[in-house]
Parts: C-alpha cells; structure tokens; sequence
C-alpha cells in the first residue's frame, strides 16, 4: 500500500479546519490537498480532535501484529493438513 503524503495528525488538523469554516478550495490550495481527499479524511476523521487522531492510528497499528501470526497459523495448519498422512 502506498504511503500518504500526509500523517494522520495533518489530516485531522485540516478537517477541524475545514469544520471551522474554512473553504475547500481554500483547503485545497493552501495545504495541497487532492480533490477528493477532503471527504474521504472527513469521512473518517470527523468529531476527532489532532490528539485523538494520532492515538487512532497508533491503536490501529497495534491490531497488526496479532493479524500476521493469525494469519501465519492458519496458512501452517492448512499446510499440514496437504501433507500425506503417514502411514503406521
């Protein structure tokens, strides 16, 4: 997955500017923003203040972890389970 330009923190920041009242095109221009970005970060990011942000990503990023050894046992167990059974 491509890494953003943007920390999570800076994306937060903007959407409470842009909840503050701050223009889009405004937005756009001033920070170098993609057109649609906006709403995306919105989407997700709204109601959150900056501190908030940063302790989502951190907190999501803890999930990951666990995932890959899940994922690992499984794709082992699915393995053994091809192996030939012996045979006594």
């Amino acid at each position: 997955m491509r890494k953003s330009r943007f920390t999570d923190e800076r994306k937060g920041a903007v959407v409470s500017e842009h909840a503050a009242g701050a223009d889009v095109a405004e937005l756009r221009l001033k920070r170098g923003i993609p057109p649609s970005a906006l709403f995306t970060w919105r989407s997700r990011y709204s109601g959150m203040c900056v501190p908030e942000v940063g302790r989502l990503s951190s907190f999501e990023s803890g999930f990951a972890r666990p995932k890959v050894l899940l994922a690992e046992a499984v794709m082992e167990v699915a393995h053994l389970r091809d192996l030939p059974a012996r045979s006594a």
